[in-house]
């Protein structure tokens, strides 16, 4: 009896994602007697899926890494890199910063990242605005205050932006 329920309970975790050849057990020693391994792996997974959904990148459990956290483990890794990437960037369009290497080391695929996606339209957007807008300056400064931007290229408040320029000038 004791063997089936250790089968099952193993076979449980590795549905769960854990990986047993993660666990750590002494020569002749079966793993089923380092159940605390993986309640320890289950345990940090658990302060890994808080800290992400708290929004607290920079919580040092999702630096962790433990070896019987298996597929699971590894999906929180690339799902932590993933948003501290996107965080990267929502804080170089912060800073106005629309060149930052940041977004050329991004994947270019982004038709189904949703977040990466969305981040780069904001800095085509935002690029678009400050192009229209330094070239509203430019020609302004040379006199030629009949120049207007194209409105239509814009959405929303930037658009409102470009046409209150437009009106000003």
């Amino acid at each position: 009896i004791q063997a089936i329920s250790d089968a099952f309970l193993m076979n449980t975790f590795e549905s769960m994602g854990l990986s047993l050849d993660g666990v750590q057990a002494a020569p002749g020693a079966d793993k089923t007697e380092h159940i605390d391994q993986i309640k320890e792996a289950i345990g940090v997974l658990i302060e890994q899926a808080s800290a992400l959904s708290e929004d607290k990148l920079k919580d040092p459990v999702l630096d962790q890494q433990v070896p019987a956290a298996g597929v699971l483990g590894d999906s929180f890794a690339r799902l932590s890199e993933n948003l501290r990437q996107i965080a990267s960037q929502a804080d170089a369009l912060a800073a106005g910063d629309l060149d930052n290497s940041v977004f050329q080391a991004a994947d270019q695929g982004t038709d189904d990242r949703v977040l990466a996606s969305a981040i780069e339209q904001v800095r085509e957007n935002l690029k678009g605005l400050a192009g229209d807008t330094n070239m509203l300056v430019r020609a302004a400064g040379e006199g030629k205050l009949a120049i207007r931007a194209d409105a239509g290229k814009h959405k929303g408040d930037y658009r409102k932006i470009v046409e209150g320029i437009n009106q000003t000038l």
